[in-house]
């Protein structure tokens, strides 16, 4: 990992240590998890996207995470590959 990088997965790191940071995930999966209920069943290509979104969004904060780990590895000197 470059040192450019690295300052942009500590900044992130830092992000998450404002409470909003988790509130965002959680409304933003509320919400998509809202207009899926509110779907037609029979409207499977609109229940399918919607899910899609959803597993999305959650494969995003799960990378999200793992930069932050990342980081966190570094800055405790675990990882030597910085």
């Amino acid at each position: 990992m470059d040192e450019e990088e690295y300052k942009a997965k500590k900044l992130l790191k830092e992000l998450t240590t404002n409470p909003y940071y988790n509130v965002a995930f959680t409304v933003a999966s509320r919400d998509i998890l809202v207009e899926l209920a509110m779907t037609n069943p029979p409207d499977k290509e609109k229940r399918e996207a919607l899910y899609q979104e959803y597993r999305a969004l959650d494969r995003i904060k799960g990378k999200l995470q793992s930069f932050i780990n990342e980081v966190t590895m570094i800055d405790e000197g675990i990882k030597e590959d910085a």
